[in-house]
């Protein structure tokens, strides 16, 4: 499990942040919160992640779309709750069926 890391891409910085992976992204004096990564092979889209976060900055939601004729199809979607301390009490995994999401896996952590 990485613990800490951080990368530079030409004049941008990528934070990671335990919690919430990299959800980070420095450029200059700016500092940008990343709500969606596209992944592509060469010039091929192949999936996009989406993300969603909370007040305090949790992650919320994780959402995995897939392309399709054109067109961005649901895959997967993940979801977290957390207390007022901000620590992670429960998971949600759900894949798409049906034009609908379906509960696949659930934890609740103490």
């Amino acid at each position: 499990m990485i613990k800490d890391l951080s990368f530079t891409q030409k004049d941008m910085r990528f934070i990671y942040n335990p919690k919430n992976h990299f959800n980070h992204l420095k450029y200059g004096d700016s500092s940008l919160v990343i709500d969606s990564i596209i992944v592509r092979t060469m010039n091929e889209l192949k999936q996009k992640d989406i993300f969603t976060y909370d007040s305090f900055g949790n992650k919320i939601t994780h959402t995995i779309e897939v392309i399709s004729n054109s067109i961005w199809i649901s895959k997967m979607k993940f979801s977290y709750e957390y207390d007022m301390d901000g620590n992670n009490t429960s998971f949600l995994e759900e894949y798409w069926k049906d034009s609908n999401f379906v509960s696949s896996v659930r934890e609740n952590y103490i």
